[in-house]
């Protein structure tokens, strides 16, 4: 699922505005889905759950 989307043709992460960020932060700006991140975590988590590993990611 992808968390970026157009809304009556303006970007959004999520909810959120994008103009409205490049505007508070000036560009080029760097805006990341927590959504997507977790559950590109939890993709991970599957695909190596019969192994031994050590995930580091706090949200």
């Amino acid at each position: 699922m992808d968390y970026f989307s157009y809304k009556n043709n303006k970007l959004y992460c999520e909810d959120v505005d994008l103009q409205e960020i490049a505007k508070e932060c000036g560009t080029p700006c760097y805006v990341y889905s927590k959504k997507t991140l977790e559950r590109h975590v939890e993709v991970y988590k599957n695909a190596f759950k019969t192994k031994d590993n050590l995930i580091c990611f706090f949200s």
